[in-house]
């Protein structure tokens, strides 16, 4: 999975190379995942900060509500996610979609998507790597 989702951004760096962004400074935000997969995004989003001038910060969040071996981050909680707050930084968050019931804006916890933006005070954006592109590009 770990290759196959440097393949996808690498793609999406070159995509970027092509299209460059408008406003690069307008990315200031954190991206929260599994700690399992913290180091590997992170690797990726320095490559993005550095090359276009980004401003995005990895935080690996720890999964309280299924206990600490469990790493990956489509099974975080709204809880867990509120916990990591004191890692956030910017002006929004982004989660993985993988936290979202695939059907409704919920976490498994039975958070709601927009009762976690209200208690974070920030919008919370649920992407997949294909979203996270066309956010990029977007702005």
């Amino acid at each position: 999975m770990v290759r196959s989702f440097n393949n996808e951004f690498s793609t999406l760096l070159r995509r970027l190379e092509r299209q460059p962004l408008e406003k690069p400074d307008g990315f200031y935000g954190t991206v929260l995942t599994g700690t399992l997969f913290a180091p590997v995004l992170k690797q990726s989003i320095e490559s993005l900060n550095t090359r276009f001038h980004t401003r995005l910060n990895v935080a690996g969040v720890d999964n309280t509500y299924f206990g600490g071996d469990v790493s990956v981050a489509g099974l975080l909680t709204g809880r867990d996610l509120v916990a990591a707050r004191d890692h956030i930084q910017g002006d929004f968050v982004i989660i993985p979609r993988s936290t979202l019931k695939s059907d409704e804006e919920i976490m498994l916890d039975g958070m709601k998507l927009a009762d976690l933006q209200q208690t974070l005070g920030l919008p919370v954006y649920p992407f997949d790597l294909q979203a996270f592109a066309k956010f990029l590009r977007s702005n």
